[in-house]
């Protein structure tokens, strides 16, 4: 039509989900859907000071970072209250993009991450706070969480211990210290069993592997002729045999080769 109306909107940007109507504005007046103005009334200016400030309630482009930031934080609270963990990490990413070294936004975020099982993603945003803000106990207290998360009992509990340090009437963080430290010792001493399970069975692995090998000796000297038998195998034939074993195997790490002592 030659006069559109306000309820004609062009797209001015890409929405980042199905309810952002901020990528629309009026293709007359340029206000959002959310702010609806008549094109033809006396003395109507959408660059006038007082309309540009009834669209900056919903347009964040005409905000300011503080205010973009203070606005998702404040959403991305309400939905973290509400347990909507997806969307409060949402808020929290945008709150984070206008004002990227904030240390509770990236503490807020880890928390929700962590709600939603990304620990992966909820290390990045505690490691930043910390090194951000390193005497914030709270901090310290989202790094342990997101260790403790992804298995790592050990820096789990000094981050803990960072904290407990930091605030120690934290209850919390102290009886994550006590898990963490538990968990810890838990895992050094199965990896202790683990690894003499290993070196065992190498070791068996490894004299198998010896008997096999002297077995075969055996096999190509009684083909030779030098033995007519297994029986005619002397010291002498297990010596050179020992020698030779030593210069070409490579034993596995912890390992050491089995040699014959005589008797």
């Amino acid at each position: 039509r030659e006069s559109p109306s306000c309820l004609e909107y062009v797209p001015t940007g890409a929405p980042v989900g199905p309810a952002d109507t901020r990528a629309l504005t009026c293709s007359r007046c340029r206000c959002q859907p959310q702010q609806h103005h008549p094109t033809d009334a006396e003395g109507y200016d959408p660059h006038s000071a007082e309309q540009v400030a009834l669209r900056r309630v919903f347009d964040e482009r005409l905000q300011s970072p503080a205010e973009v930031s203070a606005s998702r934080k404040a959403r991305g609270d309400a939905a973290f209250r509400a347990s909507n963990f997806r969307t409060a990490y949402e808020h929290y990413s945008a709150a984070l993009a206008a004002d990227p070294d904030s240390a509770p936004l990236l503490a807020n975020r880890c928390q929700a991450y962590l709600k939603v099982g990304k620990a992966e993603f909820a290390l990045p945003d505690a490691e930043r706070a910390v090194a951000l803000a390193p005497d914030w106990p709270k901090g310290w207290y989202r790094l342990g969480t997101a260790l403790a998360k992804l298995d790592r009992p050990a820096e789990a509990a000094e981050a803990f211990t960072k904290a407990c340090g930091l605030d120690p009437g934290n209850r919390e963080a102290a009886l994550a210290l006590q898990r963490a430290r538990k968990s810890a010792e838990a895992a050094e001493q199965l990896a202790a069993e683990l690894e003499k399970a290993r070196k065992s069975t190498t070791r068996r692995q490894a004299y198998d592997a010896k008997s096999c090998a002297q077995f075969e000796a055996k096999e190509r000297a009684k083909k030779r002729g030098v033995i007519k038998s297994f029986a005619d195998w002397t010291e002498e034939h297990t010596a050179a045999f020992e020698h030779e074993y030593k210069a070409t195997w490579t034993p596995p790490p912890g390992v050491q080769l089995i040699t014959n002592t005589g008797g």
